[in-house]
């Protein structure tokens, strides 16, 4: 990372953030710190269980079923989906205010990207720098990284894999961190810790071995990305509005990787 880039992505987040912030953006609307979450602390606990319990038996016997690696985690992820929407669909945690609509929401998270993508990549970008100075930490490869990469080398898979990476992994991470998590947080801890603390607990869930200090960074970042997404989620009641972000975050990020696979 050299120095220019980095002082401009934090010039540039400074500039929209004081844009944001000067047109009431980052106030929550007080209906939103009224309304008290409603997910039971057991719902939250069968929910997650079922992620680990499928995710562990899918890492098991992958070996042994008869589809790729992609079509294979698309299936889990459609299963895992399905689950939690069976599981929390009387709950109303799509949508719980009507002020505005859906698509509006969502195009609000899309704008999101625009603010938050600059300073995600300065604080990813800036860890990885100090990492490197004081630890002597090597270039990593990210594990999503790899399975892209690894995906683009056949035009099937690379359409599995970018289904999987844009649209049904954010399903099923916005309603299991902010639909599910952030929701029993808010219950016992209000709005702002939930927030944080769903953002810490969605940052930690992407940490791999494999990559070693370079899950500093990476979790680091998703802490940032996920308090976007958990504020979203409260402002508009809506898990539409982080939806937006999230897979447009997630699609962007593909596209980087494929079309500048040096810079990924």
């Amino acid at each position: 990372m050299g120095l220019l880039s980095f002082a401009f992505f934090v010039l540039l987040a400074a500039s929209l953030h004081f844009f944001a912030y000067s047109k009431g953006y980052f106030r929550l609307p007080y209906q939103a710190l009224a309304v008290k979450g409603h997910v039971s602390g057991k719902i939250t606990l069968l929910a997650f269980a079922l992620y680990w319990i499928i995710a562990l038996f899918a890492g098991y016997v992958l070996p042994a079923v008869p589809l790729s690696l992609y079509a294979f985690q698309l299936f889990v992820l459609l299963l895992i989906l399905a689950l939690l929407y069976l599981l929390t669909f009387k709950e109303n945690l799509w949508k719980q205010q009507k002020q505005t609509s859906r698509l509006f929401d969502w195009a609000l998270g899309l704008a999101t990207w625009f603010l938050s993508f600059p300073l995600v990549t300065a604080i990813g970008e800036l860890a990885d720098w100090l990492l490197s100075q004081f630890f002597g930490a090597q270039t990593y490869e990210q594990t999503a990284v790899r399975f892209l990469k690894k995906a683009a080398e056949m035009n099937l898979s690379l359409v599995i894999a970018f289904v999987t990476i844009v649209v049904l992994a954010p399903l099923v991470e916005e309603l299991l961190f902010r639909g599910i998590l952030q929701s029993y947080l808010k219950s016992k801890l209000g709005a702002k810790a939930a927030i944080l603390l769903s953002a810490f607990t969605f940052s930690l869930f992407h940490f791999s071995p494999s990559q070693g200090l370079g899950n500093v960074s990476l979790c680091l970042s998703l802490l940032i990305l996920g308090c976007y997404l958990g504020f979203l989620y409260e402002r508009q009641r809506s898990l539409f509005a982080s939806l937006g972000l999230h897979m447009t975050f997630n699609t962007v990020s593909t596209l980087r990787i494929l079309l500048a696979p040096e810079t990924a």
